[in-house]
């Protein structure tokens, strides 16, 4: 009778370790991948959060600047005497050659005479238009405070940086002045220091409550303001799924582009729309590829070694066994029930292999067994000879006592 077997010993052990070693790699590469993730968003996270701050200290840092100039013009005397006398056409021929020199030298875009009730007495980039009131947030902390006050104000189709005070004249005051200056240019300046494009996109609603005329392209409750890259800013934008309602700053990261918005609000404290910041990080995910790759390299050539090292004590056990352990328990038990005809078959040549011995053993026994039966038989033999002599003997006696 002949054991047989299936798939191998040293098959199942190969096939153990390789669904092993496939396992621990795709849950190896998942958990780096996801790590690796976590740690870009993280990273990506804190450095545009830091993009705002770059933003909003240029808008302070041009504030700042507004503040001073504005202190400066306001003890011109020569500007105060036509203002207080309201003579508007001396105080525009006084007052423009300053303008021009403002704009040249700070980017000042907007020059203004208030009355004390903040009615407009002049423009001086626009000496056309005048008797307005001024109702903008920078007037009213600078009426309140009767102090200098800057604010970030919706103009008609711009958003401008505005810095107003009030100009006294002999201990009484005249009125105010202002100053201001679109943020245009504070978007560049912040691109070329972080190094990621900036846009601001306004909601619809804010527009149509300050009445302002804005020709940007829209896109769900958004009107796009200005951007260092409009195509980018529009494209990112839907992408990342920006919306009039985010009132939080959120980041997402798409195949090519992270972008992160934030909550862009007025002078007043008002959610005007989003400011929003896109990052090429093309660059990035191929290194955080190209980590994951190596990561999960170096884990395979472990893991590899590994299991050379285990088919090596697998391949000295089966060595010393002669074959599959499991084939061996069998033969074990066939001989153990009293089955001597097993055919046994090593895989080894070997003669010290546990297999070889219980071949021995076998013909051994076999060879025990045969004999045990040859002198069963010839013990038979001889109780048969000894019986019938016993009674031939006794068939003798009988007939010599009766003689």
């Amino acid at each position: 009778m002949a054991v047989r077997m299936g798939i191998s010993f040293r098959g199942r052990i190969v096939l153990a370790l390789l669904l092993s070693l496939m396992m621990m790699l795709v849950t190896a590469g998942t958990q780096i991948y996801f790590s690796q993730i976590t740690q870009l968003e993280h990273t990506l996270d804190a450095d545009m959060r830091g993009d705002e701050q770059v933003f909003l200290n240029q808008i302070a840092s041009d504030a700042e600047g507004l503040g001073r100039a504005l202190t400066t013009t306001a003890q011109i005397d020569h500007l105060l005497e036509p203002f207080a006398s309201k003579n508007r056409e001396q105080l525009y021929a006084r007052a423009k050659p300053l303008f021009d020199e403002l704009k040249s030298q700070f980017r000042i875009t907007h020059f203004y005479f208030h009355d004390a009730d903040g009615t407009t007495f002049l423009r001086v980039h626009k000496p056309e238009q005048f008797g307005d009131k001024n109702a903008r947030n920078s007037f009213k902390l600078a009426d309140a405070s009767n102090a200098l006050a800057s604010s970030l104000d919706m103009g008609k189709n711009f958003f401008s940086l505005r810095a107003v005070r009030p100009v006294m004249l002999n201990g009484q005051k005249i009125g105010y002045w202002e100053l201001a200056q679109e943020i245009d240019h504070v978007l560049p300046a912040t691109k070329r220091m972080t190094g990621d494009d900036v846009a601001v996109l306004l909601r619809a609603s804010y527009t149509e409550k300050k009445g302002t005329e804005i020709k940007g392209e829209k896109l769900d409750g958004l009107i796009l303001l200005d951007a260092t890259d409009k195509a980018l800013a529009l494209s990112t934008a839907r992408t990342a799924g920006l919306s009039a309602d985010s009132q939080t700053a959120r980041l997402h990261i798409g195949p090519n582009h992270a972008v992160m918005s934030f909550p862009f609000k007025d002078g007043a404290g008002e959610v005007a729309g989003l400011l929003v910041f896109t990052r090429d990080i093309q660059a990035t995910r191929d290194a955080v590829q190209a980590v994951i790759i190596r990561n999960l390299a170096w884990m395979a050539l472990i893991l590899a070694l590994g299991s050379a090292v285990v088919l090596l004590a697998v391949q000295r056990a089966l060595g010393q066994l002669g074959g599959d352990p499991a084939y061996a328990v069998q033969v074990a038990r066939e001989i153990a029930s009293g089955n001597l005809t097993v055919e046994i078959h090593s895989d080894s040549p070997r003669a010290d292999t546990l297999l070889a011995a219980v071949k021995t053993m076998q013909t051994q026994l076999r060879d025990t067994v045969a004999e045990i039966q040859r002198s069963a038989d010839t013990l038979g033999q001889d109780a048969s000879q000894l019986a019938q002599l016993v009674r031939q003997a006794s068939g003798a006696l009988n007939e010599e006592v009766h003689s």
